[in-house]
Parts: structure tokens; C-alpha cells; sequence
């Protein structure tokens, strides 16, 4: 048994140098065709599905007994943090018959998850699983932030990135925020942002619940005052005021969409104000209004997104996405606001001083991981150069108090 975890410590080693460019990168997206159990939608993207959560991907097998006995563990970490916004989804490596084989032998062994997946082909190329127990940590935006053993400390990792990166649907008071925003944007008439944040609401809350059932109410309102705005883009346009009637088209097709391919599924204000724009472009004077008008829109959500992670402090985040618009929307007034900001965080010497730690911090933490995961494999002189090496560069950081004290644990 020893030598056995043994191998499968040293190969989810060589898996985590050899994906260690895959930390601090987006996940990859992964469809599922056909419904899930929690859900009525044929086909699903699992990390669309939980962005705004601290999502936690444990990769088990029903042969290996190690990672059979950790889904008690894994289940109790669920139930800790589920509060907080962190999602457990136990992924297993075989396929349906032999998972539901296993399942109907250990009929409570999954009942505390509120989502299982089964059969992870996809996962192990696009994420290069090589062994079980694996955990992948993805946080809110879907990057991943961590992946390793869940012996490795796992607890202590998920507080630091629940601190780090604090997941929308674990903080209620932003919730609730977040409600009284898209009312008052409502009201307001900005039904485009209103429709944004009420959709976020929907996501970062559970299904079946009565949050969610509000914000699915406040949609569907603000869907029908979208609707009534749609009608008065076409009385505009009528009127020769082609400008404001491509801006109402544009931003209803762009807010509105909510990503489904399937016509039945798609929400139908954002239906009728595409058919709207193609009837429009039929119209010569109307083509680069209209061109112009869905483009604005579209920079418009990256620049509203942008602007949120500011706030939180996330700058290197939001510096991700002005840099992705000056690719995406050149010769642009999307393009000159993209560089005005970052050129403003350039010169602010304060968020300079935010990125700088931040960077330090996660700096720190790899060390600090590196070190564990030779102290896992025995290899005790390089784990203490590894946390020398923290504790030289980094001696004020949080990894540094661990590292002082896994140096002392380690055999002379």
C-alpha cells in the first residue's frame, strides 16, 4: 500500500511540473451533452456553469482505494466551505456501468456531493490527469489556481484562495448588492447592465432556491421591459434616428444572449432584436451604425467587468482583460478606453504596490508547495532548500510562518 501511494504521489508530481504552465491559466472548457442530474439543460459547460464559485474537481477511480476513502474527506471540506462559495465535484475515471456498478455497492459514498461527473476522457487530456487522487482548484473567473493531493494540505489551500479570490456566491451581502443594483439600474432604464447582474445573481445562486427564484423573476422582467424598448428602437429607426436604434438593437442581442445554440433555449427578446439587426443591415445607411453598435456593446460588458475586478483589487485581472481589448477592438474608442486604463494602473503607484504583493504572495506559495511536495516524496534536502529559498526572498509572507516550521519537522 505504501509503495502504491508512493507511485501515485510521484506521478501526480511529474503531472504538476509538467502542467505547471497550466497554473494561473484559464481552465479548459469542457461540454457535457445530455442532462445532468441537477439540471433540465441538455448540454452543459461546466466551467461557464460554476463561474462566480471556487470550484474544486476531485478525480478519483473506483480501483484505487486511496481515492476511494478520500471522498469522506473531500465531502467533509464540502460541507465546511459550501457556505463560503467553494463547490466539491467528485469526477470519476471509469466509465458509467462500472461507475454505477461501484455506486450501487456504496449507495451513501456519494451522498454528500451535489454534483458527480463520471468517465473523464476530456479531463485527462486537456487537463493531464495521470493519477487519482487528484484536486484541481478553479477559482470564480475559472482559472486554475492549484492542483495536487488532497492530502497536500487542501484545506489551508482553499481558505488562502478563499481569501484571495472570494467567490461572489459565498458572500451574501454582495448578493444582495448585486440585487439592489440591477433593480435600481432597471428603473433607470439600463436594462443591459441590470439584465448582466440579474443573470450573475441567477448563476451564483443555488437552483431551487428562493434567491434564485427571485433573480429568475427580477430576468424575466427585466426581459419584458426590453422587450417594450425593442418596439421603440423600431419607432426610432422609423424617425431617421438610426444611431440610438442601432444602440438598443445591439445592446439587446448582446446582453440578452444567453449562449445557447438551440433556438427553444435562447431568450427571445435577444431573438427578435437579432432578426431586428438583420433586417437593418438590409438598409445601406444602417450597416456601420449597426457594426459599430454591437461592437460598443460587446466592449462595453468587458469594460463593466473589468471595472468590478478593480474594485475587489484583482488588477492583474483586469489588466488581462484590457490588454485582451486592444486585440479585440481595434480602432476603437473600446480600444483608446482599454489603453487609458492601463495606463492609469500603470502610474498609480498604489495599485502597483497591491500587484507587487499579490505576485509576491503567490510567488511564495509555489515555493511553499514545491517544498511540500518534496517532503511527500522524501526528498528532504531539496524541500529545505525550497523553503530556504522562501523564507530568503519572501520572509514576511504567510507561507513564510509554514515554511519556518516545516523546515523544523524535517528529519536532520
Amino acid at each position: 500500500m505504501v509503495r502504491a501511494i508512493a507511485l501515485v504521489t510521484l506521478l501526480a508530481g511529474i503531472a504538476t511540473v509538467a502542467h505547471a504552465q497550466s497554473i494561473d491559466k484559464p481552465a479548459p472548457e469542457i461540454e457535457f451533452e445530455g442532462k445532468d442530474q441537477n439540471s433540465d439543460k441538455d448540454n452543459w459547460l461546466l466551467i461557464e456553469r460554476y463561474r462566480g464559485r471556487l470550484l474544486a474537481l476531485y478525480f478519483w477511480r473506483t480501483t484505487s482505494l486511496e481515492s476511494t476513502e478520500e471522498l469522506k474527506d473531500m465531502a467533509e471540506v464540502y460541507k465546511k466551505y459550501k457556505d463560503k462559495g467553494l463547490i466539491v465535484i467528485p469526477v470519476c475515471a471509469d466509465p458509467k456501468d462500472k461507475y454505477e456498478d461501484w455506486q450501487n455497492a456504496n449507495p451513501t459514498a456519494l451522498g454528500g456531493f451535489s454534483r458527480r461527473l463520471y468517465s473523464f476522457r476530456a479531463f485527462q487530456a486537456e487537463y493531464g490527469i495521470v493519477a487519482e487522487p487528484m484536486v484541481l482548484l478553479i477559482d470564480p473567473r475559472g482559472i486554475i489556481r492549484w492542483r495536487g493531493h488532497p492530502n497536500d494540505q487542501l484545506e489551508r489551500r482553499i481558505e488562502r484562495l478563499l481569501e484571495l479570490y472570494p467567490p461572489p456566491a459565498g458572500d451574501d451581502r454582495l448578493l444582495a448588492a448585486k440585487a439592489r443594483e440591477a433593480q435600481k439600474l432597471m428603473d433607470k432604464g439600463e436594462l443591459g447592465r441590470a439584465y448582466t447582474l440579474a443573470s450573475q445573481l441567477e448563476k451564483y445562486t443555488d437552483e431551487n432556491t428562493p434567491d434564485n427564484a427571485k433573480a429568475i423573476t427580477l430576468k424575466t422582467t427585466i426581459e419584458t421591459e426590453a422587450g417594450k424598448l425593442l418596439k421603440d428602437a423600431i419607432r426610432l429607426e422609423q424617425n431617421g434616428e438610426n444611431a440610438e436604434a442601432a444602440r438598443i438593437v445591439a445592446m439587446i442581442s448582446v446582453r440578452f444572449d444567453n449562449g445557447e445554440t438551440d433556438k427553444d433555449k435562447q431568450v427571445q427578446v435577444a431573438q427578435d432584436a437579432a432578426q431586428e439587426i438583420g433586417r437593418m443591415n438590409g438598409k445601406l445607411a444602417m450597416k456601420e451604425e449597426i457594426r459599430d453598435a454591437v461592437e460598443a456593446a460587446k466592449a462595453e460588458i468587458k469594460l463593466d467587468e473589468a471595472a468590478e475586478l478593480e474594485e475587489a483589487e484583482l488588477y492583474e485581472d483586469a489588466l488581462a482583460i484590457y490588454e485582451q481589448m486592444l486585440l479585440d477592438f481595434e480602432d476603437t474608442d473600446a480600444e483608446k478606453d482599454a489603453k487609458r486604463a492601463i495606463l492609469r494602473i500603470s502610474r498609480d503607484k498604489d495599485i502597483q504596490k497591491v500587484i507587487a504583493a499579490r505576485r509576491a504572495d503567490r510567488m511564495a506559495d509555489r515555493y511553499l508547495s514545491i517544498g511540500e511536495q518534496y517532503t511527500r516524496q522524501r526528498m528532504y534536502e531539496e524541500a529545505r532548500e525550497a523553503y530556504k529559498t522562501l523564507l530568503a526572498e519572501h520572509p514576511n509572507s504567510a507561507a513564510a510562518k509554514i515554511a519556518k516550521q516545516a523546515i523544523k519537522d524535517l528529519p536532520a
